[in-house]
């Protein structure tokens, strides 16, 4: 069999040729949209909090190093019993701007709220947000009020384009806010409650909200003098 001539050779029979051009095509298309930026400011802001584990299941899984290894305080080691300890886990944040590109870690897996809001079905793009038929409902009541992280990274000079990037540079499991978090009564950290908390189970506890997101909203806040 001959061989085909260049301009044929990418066109294979499975039709690969055509996705590679429809790839390139796109790519161009991308390319023509790019934005152009010429000042980029370079700024990063780091700091270390501590978050304490009242799972019980996560405490013994930092103890034996299943999780981690990991840096521990509030807790003596050479204590046989230690219910009542106050176990407080370690965890960096930054936030960091590239020129219109403002960046957040968080050490865990955050609820999306969290980061947006939208308690009033602003980010649901039309689909709700809510099934009021299962029991344990979130108490929007005591939602968490603006601003929200998402708000103030936008807030920084020069931010256009908000991001936030989730298990960064550590993890401490689901970051539940407050309003919704529920546990079952009989093995809470065991078994998840009824309606939608599966996510509770696999978290710090219920004060992870203000041990994992309220520092980061105050580093958000802070800048340089």
């Amino acid at each position: 069999m001959g061989r085909l001539p260049r301009r044929h050779r990418g066109i294979a029979r499975d039709g690969s040729g055509d996705r590679h051009e429809r790839r390139r095509a796109r790519t161009d298309d991308l390319r023509d949209d790019a934005e152009t930026v010429t000042n980029i400011p370079l700024s990063m802001v780091s700091a270390q909090y501590h978050a304490r584990v009242e799972n019980t299941l996560f405490q013994l899984a930092f103890i034996i190093k299943v999780i981690g290894p990991h840096d521990l305080v509030g807790y003596d080691p050479k204590q046989r019993d230690r219910r009542g300890q106050s176990t407080l886990a370690a965890a960096p944040r930054d936030v960091l701007q590239i020129g219109p590109l403002g960046l957040v870690t968080v050490p865990g897996e955050l609820h999306p709220e969290l980061w947006v809001g939208g308690y009033d079905g602003s980010w649901s793009w039309g689909w709700p947000f809510n099934d009021a038929t299962k029991p344990n409902q979130p108490d929007f009541a005591n939602a968490p009020q603006p601003p929200y992280m998402r708000d103030l990274v936008l807030a920084h000079a020069g931010v256009k384009y908000p991001i936030v990037a989730g298990l960064a540079e550590d993890y401490i499991g689901y970051i539940v806010p407050a309003y919704n978090y529920v546990l079952s009564p009989v093995d809470p950290y065991l078994t998840e409650a009824d309606g939608d908390h599966y996510e509770e189970v696999y978290s710090l506890g219920p004060s992870v909200e203000a041990h994992a997101v309220h520092p980061i909203l105050q580093l958000l806040q802070y800048r340089k003098p």
